[in-house]
């Protein structure tokens, strides 16, 4: 999506209005359970073609039902979290130890 979004970058979702959907705007929208980041190509009344930057074809149109929301970034907070990522990796790994540990005792308590 550059040079919207730069490789890096920490990206937000925020909730549209059908209103709101306008051609060039990047959306994030559910297909097979996954969610699509994609810039819009062209609207209809209902729906929306969609298409990836670095792709050659649109996707199919994309019911605004299964739009989450338009796309917003921030370069230097992405930046910031890959270089804080190996210093909060650790901790994250600790905080799920600690987590899992209590959820067990609690577990064996219960079961008394």
């Amino acid at each position: 999506m550059f040079p919207t979004i730069c490789s890096g970058s920490l990206i937000r979702v925020h909730p549209i209005k059908s209103g709101n959907i306008r051609r060039g705007n990047i959306i994030v929208f559910v297909q097979s359970d996954t969610l699509v980041a994609h810039r819009i190509v062209s609207t209809t009344d209902n729906s929306v073609i969609t298409q990836g930057d670095s792709v050659l074809r649109p996707d199919q149109a994309i019911p605004f039902s299964q739009i989450v929301g338009y796309v917003d970034s921030s370069p230097l907070f992405g930046r910031l979290f890959l270089f804080l990522s190996p210093i909060l990796r650790p901790i994250n790994r600790l905080f799920v130890f600690v987590y899992t540990f209590i959820l067990h005792q609690k577990r064996k308590l219960c079961h008394k």
